[in-house]
């Protein structure tokens, strides 16, 4: 049970992560366009 919990808690973890890198990424990418 402990060890499904913590599997769970990084999953979640990894998947906020990936967001925020998506997120980032746009925002970096919408700067570059309007900078040309």
């Amino acid at each position: 049970m402990v060890l499904m919990d913590i599997s769970f808690s990084t999953k979640r973890k990894s998947s906020m992560f990936f967001l925020l890198g998506i997120l980032l990424h746009q925002k970096v990418f919408l700067l570059g366009k309007s900078k040309e």
